[in-house]
């Protein structure tokens, strides 16, 4: 697999994929203007009479279970878009384990020019 866009790994970084998760991922907007991506796992509505968070939302971190260095556990981030059923992926590269949304990834085969 090649790494497609990520903000630590270079673009085109080869890895294997080693595990796989279907759920909900988030587009957030932190209070410095930077975005990331987070999943299901990772947060709350601040609403407790809603279980679910939509776009526009404000919602409370509640996990660091990617070990993320760009929100701590209890920062507020804004919902800026949800992909439902959107694939995770595990990556090993560099005898390093981290996870990106499938859409970070793309496969490639080796060709031959004739």
């Amino acid at each position: 697999m090649i790494l497609g866009n990520d903000e630590n790994v270079p673009i085109g970084t080869e890895g294997s994929v080693v595990s796989r998760w279907i759920g909900t991922l988030y587009a957030v907007r932190l209070a410095d203007g930077t975005f990331h991506w987070m999943d299901s796992s990772e947060l709350e509505s601040i609403d407790p009479s809603r279980h679910s968070i939509a776009v526009g939302d404000i919602a409370k971190v509640t996990s660091n279970k990617h070990s993320h260095d760009f929100a701590r556990m209890g920062s507020l981030v804004q919902v800026v878009k949800v992909v439902d059923e959107a694939d995770y992926y595990g990556v090993v590269f560099n005898d390093t384990l981290d996870w990106f949304a499938g859409l970070e990834l793309a496969s490639y085969r080796p060709f031959e020019i004739p």
